[in-house]
């Protein structure tokens, strides 16, 4: 009978008999920090398509707005005839549509009803978006990832194109590594294969230190203590 921690494994229990598992240890994979400065920050309270739909909802509003204004019976009726100034004009109703999208409107202002219930649809449009912009814009700035987390899975680690895994050569989950016959655990045994002497560490003080040199490793080791200072201590950004 012994008394020890050991790490419960397929091969040891082929010729030990384990007692009851009274504590697990949950792995983490450490990669360095890479920080970008975003000047485009204040645009990712919405995506690309949300903001081209926008633009493209800025130029029909204003085409528009200048057939309704062009076909409304109100100007003729009342003698109103400016053919060429305000919104008769096109790059004047898509100016006017741009500056109710800023919540600033414009010189020109509709008198015809029909020209006045378009505006103010696109004006109730406005205060929706507005009002949903300006809550992500705080949740962006107040919750900001400054790095970009290039995997979240073992299997995209396995996969990806420029990171390279790292583990200690002598840990029980590196030795299920090597004898796994396929899927994710073979994948990243074989990209441990690729460089041993760089993927291949004794402790975690010469995995930090590669990582220090290499920002391209990610290590898989033993959840670290969040109060653990590895900036300092080698110089670069370590996030888990």
């Amino acid at each position: 009978m012994i008394a020890t921690s050991l790490t419960v494994t397929d091969t040891r229990m082929s010729v030990l008999d384990f007692s009851q598992t009274y504590w697990e240890e949950y792995l983490s994979v450490l990669i360095v920090r890479t920080t970008r400065p975003n000047p485009f920050v204040y645009l990712d309270p919405f995506t690309w398509p949300v903001w081209v739909c926008i633009i493209i909802c800025i130029f029909v509003m204003g085409f528009t707005l200048l057939v309704v204004t062009k076909t409304s019976p109100y100007y003729r009726v009342r003698g109103i005839t400016r053919k060429n100034t305000g919104l008769f004009r096109l790059p004047d109703c898509i100016w006017f549509m741009y500056g109710a999208t800023l919540q600033q409107g414009g010189i020109w202002l509709p008198s015809a009803l029909s020209g006045r219930c378009i505006v103010g649809s696109y004006w109730c449009f406005v205060l929706i978006m507005a009002a949903t912009f300006a809550g992500n814009l705080v949740s962006f700035l107040t919750v900001q990832t400054l790095f970009d987390i290039p995997f979240n899975t073992l299997e995209a680690l396995a996969d990806h194109s420029r990171m390279r895994p790292m583990s200690p050569s002598g840990a029980a989950f590196t030795n299920i590594f090597k004898i796994a016959n396929n899927g994710t655990y073979k994948k990243i045994w074989e990209r441990l294969q690729e460089n041993p002497e760089l993927h291949l560490v004794v402790n975690s003080k010469e995995a930090f230190e590669k990582m220090a040199a290499h920002s391209h490793l990610a290590f898989i080791g033993i959840r670290f203590s969040p109060g653990q200072n590895l900036n300092d201590k080698y110089g670069k950004k370590i996030i888990t």
